[in-house]
């Protein structure tokens, strides 16, 4: 999000038509479920310590849950232009 802030706010990009903030912060919330790459971390991480990667994917998925649940509700809440 604050990426696309910036770049808009320095005129390297421009807001697309039909948009507003919150539609970016919900759509940069919503990017939080992609849970692949955490997955592949963690067992970097623990790749002697076998036992942790239940509390990785646990981790991982609730994570993932919480991310989707609010990227639709602010998305879902978010005043029409």
């Amino acid at each position: 999000f604050i990426f696309s802030y910036v770049s808009i706010k320095t005129k390297i990009a421009q807001m697309p038509n039909n948009t507003n903030w919150f539609n970016f912060y919900g759509v940069g919330v919503l990017t939080g479920i992609g849970f692949t790459m955490s997955l592949f971390v963690g067992n970097l991480a623990f790749v002697d310590n076998i036992q942790y990667m239940d509390g990785v994917k646990i981790g991982v998925l609730t994570g993932s849950l919480l991310s989707t649940l609010t990227g639709y509700f602010l998305i879902l809440l978010t005043p029409n232009k």
